[in-house]
């Protein structure tokens, strides 16, 4: 949404977008639009990839690892990044982005 930033991408051909809307939903729907990407894959692209590092997540049992015992207890398996040793779980904030994901309509 940096219009500077987005002029300066494109000078060193890299590749970007310039992201339209108001909304995260506005923006996340132009982005899935100019990448013609159908949103059925918003799963398994953003969900199962490290935000540290990027690299693809594994399902591990949280008995296995040094977590909170509430985390334990209400989480039996995590998503653990081998590269970078972040963990993650299905905490509040998943629900709100599978919310705001499930009005993305695609009109392509």
């Amino acid at each position: 949404m940096d219009k500077e930033l987005f002029r300066k991408a494109l000078s060193k051909s890299i590749l970007a977008i310039y992201t339209l809307g108001d909304t995260v939903l506005q923006k996340l729907q132009s982005i899935f639009k100019e990448i013609k990407l159908p949103f059925s894959y918003y799963d398994i692209l953003t969900f199962y990839r490290c935000t540290e590092c990027n690299h693809i997540l594994i399902k591990v049992g949280s008995k296995f690892l040094n977590l909170p015992a509430n985390i334990k207890s209400k989480h039996p398996v995590i998503l653990y990044c081998i590269f970078c040793n972040k963990r993650y779980w299905k905490g509040t904030h998943w629900k709100k982005i599978k919310e705001i994901l499930s009005h993305l309509v695609y009109d392509s």
